[in-house]
């Protein structure tokens, strides 16, 4: 009888304990479905890069508790050709929506259809979430022909 009394006891004990649905690692008060108290690790893990079909990124808030985002997609890098500019003082937008995080900007050619000016001083920065060129020498209103080429950072 004392047999089958504990029996019954840690059946219904176990019972209640699965009712909860959480499980705990290293914690007795689980808060969630599955709850580590301590550090996570995958020892593989698929890289995912180019793949589509992975359209989530795994997050954490300050908790510890992970979620996902929406994957974004990457920027293709601009390209920019600036025909017959006119150099003034106030700076030029020469990509929208992208900044100097995700991109480093290089004047791949320079040329003037007056005379030889030689290489520009210039400056990339960015601004209200586009990237703006100060070309600050040569300082004369020539026409210039300019290619940009925008290089991924990450």
């Amino acid at each position: 009888m004392k047999k089958n009394l504990m029996a019954v006891a840690l059946l219904c004990s176990v019972a209640a304990y699965s009712q909860s649905g959480l499980v705990g690692i290293n914690t007795n008060t689980p808060s969630t479905t599955f709850d580590v108290n301590g550090g996570t690790r995958v020892r593989i893990l698929v890289d995912a890069t180019s793949n589509t079909s992975y359209t989530r990124e795994v997050v954490a808030d300050a908790n510890g508790n992970l979620g996902y985002t929406n994957r974004i997609a990457k920027v293709n890098p601009p390209n920019m050709v600036l025909s017959n500019y006119i150099v003034t003082d106030a700076p030029v937008i020469v990509a929208t929506g992208v900044s100097l995080t995700e991109f480093t900007p290089v004047i791949t050619s320079f040329s003037s259809a007056s005379a030889d000016v030689g290489l520009p001083t210039y400056s990339f920065f960015d601004s209200g979430g586009n990237i703006a060129l100060d070309l600050l020498t040569p300082a004369n209103p020539t026409g210039y022909n300019m290619t940009i080429k925008f290089i991924r950072n990450n």
